[in-house]
């Protein structure tokens, strides 16, 4: 076959190619168009999420970074940001800072005021749940609050230990290698015994309250010569009665004692009286 024949039978090959093209694209054009605006629309709305998702997350990390800088940071700052960014990696750690400050402002007051000391710790168990139902959690973020809700647990029981040993497990079961490991053992086995059980009865029965200090009178009028500004009706001690000088002796009626006559009398000893001479024997 020589080579004008080859190059006439590939024209036509290519011919047949471009009348089935032709063909195929008359009856499903439309179709293949359309397919195609779909995909472009779609990686443009790709584009526009993947770029507006990133912004979101930058703006989470910045939050977060803010309220870990703040001069005083607290449960409330780092609420806020996890309320700002409730779904995302950023807020799931702002939402473990919050539960965790929680903790360690209401575990101290559960032992002089047990009111806001449980107030605390209930937002801090909150927290820590919050933490664990969200999907965007890290591994690390998880576990830390598996350990806060264990001890959070611990912290607000009244005697049933087993839903506190259920979170200590929970953490071992999903970190086998955790760095709370040796804690979480001792714990469950202590809360296991009866003795745990009746101490944290005994615990749930207690209700410490902050002391109530007198407030002082303040606008109150002024105690009448008490000399106790809080206004308190205080019985003071008498004043001791002033001593009485000493009396200086009387002098003889008729002669006036001068200072220097006084001294030198004080210091001139008394005169011994003359001696009467012996009557001499009569002579015979």
């Amino acid at each position: 076959m020589d080579s004008e024949h080859r190059h006439q039978l590939q024209k036509n090959d290519l011919a047949q190619a471009s009348m089935k093209m032709a063909s195929f694209f008359e009856v499903h054009g439309t179709k293949i168009v359309g397919t195609i605006a779909v995909l472009v629309v779609a990686a443009i709305i790709w584009a526009v999420w993947a770029n507006s998702a990133n912004d979101s997350q930058v703006e989470a990390w910045t939050a977060l970074s803010t309220a870990i800088q703040s001069n005083e940071p607290s449960a409330e700052t780092f609420g806020s940001v996890a309320d700002r960014f409730a779904d995302s990696p950023a807020g799931a750690w702002a939402r473990l800072q919050e539960a965790e400050l929680a903790f360690e402002t209401g575990l101290p007051l559960m032992f002089r005021d047990r009111e806001a000391g449980a107030t605390d710790l209930e937002r801090a168990e909150k927290a820590f749940q919050q933490v664990l139902d969200n999907k965007s959690a890290s591994a690390t973020a998880r576990e830390r609050a598996l350990f806060g809700l264990a001890k959070t647990k611990e912290s607000l029981c009244t005697g049933d230990t087993e839903p506190v040993i259920a979170v200590y497990r929970k953490l071992l079961q999903e970190f086998p290698t955790t760095i709370y490991k040796t804690y979480a053992d001792e714990r469950i086995k202590a809360l296991e015994t009866g003795g745990a059980k009746a101490f944290y009865a005994w615990w749930g029965e207690q209700k410490p309250r902050p002391l109530s200090l007198p407030r002082p009178a303040d606008g109150a009028a002024a105690p009448a010569a008490t000399g106790n500004p809080f206004g308190a009706d205080l019985e003071l001690p008498a004043p001791a009665p002033a001593e009485k000088p000493a009396e200086a002796p009387a002098q003889p009626e008729g002669e006036a004692a001068t200072p220097e006559k006084s001294d030198e009398a004080a210091a001139t000893p008394a005169e011994k009286p003359a001696e009467t001479p012996a009557t001499e024997p009569a002579k015979p």
